[in-house]
């Protein structure tokens, strides 16, 4: 079965200039995505999806291929996931000349992952027979969608969500929100669904913690969370 690892890494960031090549404990992002992806068992081949040649060659550094710059129209923010791993899907197929079966996506900016959670994911896919998978985390239940609220015009608040109102814990059910770590995809999926989930998309919850580095806060949180021993990275446990 041939595995495909992308890692989307376009040059443009607002929050963090030059962000996926921002150095994360001696490694910029972008080489810690490509190791993640490298390292996996199931992975049979890595490339990187760019606009800028420099994250290309940081990529190639550390084992991913490059076949060729995203065009313009993939390459702003406003682009979107699924229209990118399609594109680099079908010009990877055409270059490797062969087909893959499943995708993996491995996003730069969410850096606390390692090889053995994308071998969990893409594991699970295969066992499953899912049409994609997702890493997730728990939402604490102060921020549980049935207590969020609303401003009206007025100025007036309203639960965000109508129904109900739930005052007590543990009446809530467990809510997730996905972490961006992992994900996983059926071919079909990329090509096929604009939502990436496909009708069987199912969640994987880490013991460690994740991030998603859009500032600097953020980043600096990231790094409190990971510390390197023996020259690997190792995040805090995720407290359930």
């Amino acid at each position: 079965m041939k595995v495909l690892a992308i890692i989307p890494a376009r040059g443009g960031s607002k929050g963090i200039p030059n962000k996926n090549m921002t150095h994360f404990h001696g490694t910029s992002l972008v080489g810690l995505a490509t190791k993640a992806a490298c390292g996996s068992i199931n992975v049979t081949h890595t490339m990187v999806s760019t606009d800028e040649s420099v994250i290309a060659n940081e990529a190639a550094k550390y084992g991913a291929s490059f076949i060729g710059f995203r065009p313009p129209e993939l390459s702003s923010d406003s682009a979107l996931d699924q229209p990118v791993l399609r594109y680099e899907l079908n010009q990877a197929e055409r270059h490797f000349e062969t087909i893959f079966e499943i995708v993996v996506m491995l996003q730069p900016t969410s850096p606390l992952r390692t090889s053995i959670d994308v071998d969990l994911c893409v594991n699970k896919l295969i066992e499953l027979k899912a049409s994609s998978v997702w890493t997730i985390s728990p939402i604490e239940k102060h921020f549980h969608y049935k207590k969020q609220l609303v401003l009206t015009d007025e100025g007036t608040i309203k639960l965000a969500v109508d129904g109900p109102e739930v005052t007590r814990r543990q009446d809530l059910n467990s809510v997730f929100r996905r972490n961006g770590a992992v994900y996983v995809y059926t071919r079909d999926t990329v090509l096929n669904d604009s939502r990436l989930r496909g009708s069987r998309c199912y969640g994987v919850t880490l013991s460690h913690v994740t991030a998603n580095i859009d500032t600097l806060s953020d980043l600096e949180q990231a790094k409190k969370d990971a510390q390197v021993i023996d020259g690997e990275l190792h995040f805090s446990p995720e407290v359930q």
